[in-house]
């Protein structure tokens, strides 16, 4: 399976999210993870029984959390690490961590860290296109099928507000 690209702008009604969930029997890499829609999307992927990376920026915020869904949803279904996305070394460091956690290939990547600044456009345009970009060559790197991957899905995520 080739590495799929998705690129979507939603917003997230709780009537959508109490739905049955869908079998995601999958390893998934969710940046952003620590809070609101990648929370979110991390307890989706856990309810249909996939494996979850959480990964964000505010490192206490994602380690509770996970604590919270391990709880919930068992030990060894959900980890946390700490990623900055406009870090490439950081996000190697955790690609390889989160295929360790796996024991095998990430399969879907939903690059979902995002921020919304009126003062400070640098900062914005660096994790909102720069973390984005670098997150998505890296799972094309590592996934695709031309590269040696098994293939893969690739989800970009943003909010209404950021708009």
């Amino acid at each position: 399976m080739p590495v799929v690209l998705f690129t979507l702008i939603f917003r997230v009604h709780h009537s959508v999210l109490d739905r049955q969930p869908q079998n995601m029997n999958r390893n998934f890499f969710i940046t952003g993870a620590a809070q609101g829609i990648g929370l979110q999307l991390t307890r989706r992927a856990l309810l249909g029984n996939g494996r979850v990376v959480m990964t964000d920026l505010a490192k206490e915020e994602g380690e509770k959390a996970m604590k919270e869904l391990e709880k919930e949803f068992g030990t060894g279904k959900v980890c946390f690490i700490h990623l900055d996305v406009r870090d490439e070394e950081m996000w190697r460091a955790a690609w390889d961590e989160a295929e360790k956690f796996f024991g095998g290939q990430v399969e879907v990547l939903m690059n979902n860290a995002g921020l919304f600044s009126r003062t400070n456009w640098k900062l914005m345009l660096d994790v909102n296109l720069g973390g984005l970009a670098t997150g998505t060559m890296i799972a094309m790197e590592r996934m695709g099928v031309s590269r040696g991957g098994k293939g893969g899905l690739i989800f970009q995520t943003a909010s209404l507000a950021a708009l």
